[in-house]
């Protein structure tokens, strides 16, 4: 298992503004909303605190077997993706609770700052998972292998409660991550996947 706490990334900006259903074809952006929007993504960076832990599990160990079929037990077609697969990547990540907070704060006096600040909050949490991608993806060439597709609970037939299957197998907690009853994750801006190796 490992875990890193505190790294950087990067947002793109191209990716808030297509979160916030922006068309460049039909809307210009002002001089101002240029202004709001680089303000709250250099706000965001101030508010993340990007955090992740996550492990690897290869098939040649006895326990994989038994925890594919658990994390996959009520999704076939997703259980299929990794059956001839050389070893898998389970893999939780957040960006804390401090843009979340400031986006309940904002939420009933500044909408526009509000929603480039939650979109903010969505990207850095993809890019957290792709900072682990990155890593994995090295771990993986060291074996001769290529590194899958990454998806989460909510993929295809695989049900959005699955996250608590993956708690099982890796200590989320460790960086602050929770889930609730239903599923959920706490913080919000926070992603749970699994991501495949194969062969070369």
């Amino acid at each position: 298992m490992k875990k890193i706490k505190g790294f950087r990334i990067k947002l793109r900006k191209r990716e808030i503004l297509r979160s916030l259903k922006y068309n460049s074809k039909r809307t210009k952006v002002t001089p101002g909303a240029e202004n709001k929007m680089q303000s709250q993504i250099e706000k965001a960076y101030s508010l993340i605190y990007p955090s992740a832990v996550f492990e690897n599990f290869f098939s040649s160990e006895k326990k994989t077997f038994s925890i594919k079929e658990d994390l996959f037990k009520d999704s076939g077609k997703e259980k299929s993706i990794l059956n001839d697969c050389f070893a898998f990547t389970l893999m939780a990540v957040t960006v804390g609770k401090g843009l979340e907070e400031e986006v309940e704060n904002l939420k009933d006096e500044d909408f526009a700052s509000c929603a480039i600040l939650d979109a903010a909050g969505s990207e850095a949490a993809e890019q957290c998972a792709n900072f682990v991608s990155r890593i994995v993806r090295k771990e993986a060439s060291a074996k001769e292998c290529n590194l899958g597709q990454r998806f989460s609970p909510g993929y295809g037939s695989w049900p959005p409660h699955a996250s608590k299957r993956i708690f099982k197998y890796i200590p989320a907690e460790k960086i602050g991550l929770e889930i609730t009853g239903s599923g959920l994750l706490n913080p919000r801006k926070s992603i749970t996947a699994v991501q495949p190796w194969w062969h070369k």
